[in-house]
C-alpha cells in the first residue's frame, strides 16, 4: 500500500490508524525534510488521535518539538505533551521526560525528577531508561555513587540484546551500553580493566552508532566520536 492510500485509509480510521501514518510520515527517513503536504497530513492526524486520548501521538507530536522534526524545536511543548502522554501511562514519555530533567531541557536540571521518571520507565521495561539509571550509579547523580551497580545494569542489557539487534530501538539500546562497557573496561571502573574487550564492546558501539549516523539519527554523532576516541587511545595503549 502506498503512503497516498494509507492517508486515505486513515481518513475515515481510528486515532491508532491515524497516529501509525503520522509516524510513518515523521520518522520514515530522518535525513529528508518532511514534504510540508505530508507535515500537514501527520499533523491533524496526530491531533485527532490526542483529541481521542491517544497517548502515542502525544509522545510523538512531543518527540516533533523536541527534536525541531517539521516543527519549529520548541522544548516547553515537548514537555507538555510528553507529561499528558506519561499521566496516560506512555513509557517513552516517561523516558523523555527523565531525559527533560537530566539535561534541563527548558527546565532547571533536577536529577531527582530525572530518576523518578527513569526508574518509573525502566520498571516497565523501558531499555533506555534503564541504562541512564545506570549512568546515574556511574556517576553518582542523586544517587550514591556505585559504579559497580551500573556496569552491571550495562551488561544486562548487552546480554538481552546481543545477537537480537532487530529494531532501530534496539540499535539506540545496543550501541548506547557497548560505549559505556567498553569505557568501564578501558579505565577499570566498576569492573576489571581488560583492553582486549573494551576494545571488542568499542568497536561494536562504532558499528551500530554509525548504523544510526546512516539513518538520520544526528543524536548518534556524539556517542560515535566518543568511541572513536576511546578506540584510538587503546589501539595506542595495546601499541606500547
Amino acid at each position: 500500500m502506498t503512503l497516498d492510500e494509507m492517508i486515505q485509509s486513515a481518513k475515515s480510521g481510528n486515532a491508532e490508524m491515524k497516529r501509525n501514518v503520522a509516524q510513518s510520515i515523521v520518522w520514515e527517513d530522518e535525513t529528508q525534510p518532511i514534504d510540508p503536504y505530508y507535515l500537514d497530513i501527520a499533523l491533524d492526524f496526530l491531533q485527532d488521535a490526542i483529541e481521542a486520548g491517544d497517548h502515542e501521538a502525544m509522545n510523538t507530536l512531543g518527540a516533533m518539538y523536541y527534536k525541531g522534526r517539521g516543527v519549529r524545536q520548541d522544548y516547553a511543548k515537548s514537555v507538555e505533551y510528553y507529561t499528558k502522554a506519561a499521566k496516560e501511562g506512555n513509557v517513552f514519555s516517561m523516558s523523555n521526560l527523565g531525559y527533560v530533567y537530566y539535561y534541563g531541557r527548558n527546565v532547571k536540571v533536577d536529577y531527582e525528577k530525572a530518576y523518578y521518571y527513569f526508574t518509573k520507565s525502566a520498571l516497565l521495561g523501558d531499555r533506555v531508561s534503564t541504562y541512564k539509571v545506570g549512568d546515574m550509579y556511574m556517576l553518582g547523580k542523586y544517587v550514591e555513587k556505585d559504579p559497580m551497580t551500573a556496569v552491571k545494569m550495562y551488561i544486562n542489557l548487552f546480554n538481552q540484546l546481543s545477537g537480537k539487534v532487530e529494531t532501530q530501538d534496539d540499535e539506540d539500546v545496543y550501541s548506547s551500553v557497548c560505549l559505556r562497557i567498553g569505557r568501564a573496561l578501558h579505565s577499570g571502573t566498576g569492573i576489571h580493566k581488560d583492553l582486549i574487550q573494551a576494545k571488542f564492546f568499542l568497536t561494536e558501539a562504532l558499528d551500530y552508532y554509525e548504523t544510526r549516523l546512516e539513518r538520520g539519527d544526528t543524536a548518534a554523532q556524539s556517542g560515535y566520536n566518543k568511541a572513536q576516541k576511546e578506540l584510538n587511545q587503546i589501539q595506542g595503549e595495546m601499541m606500547n
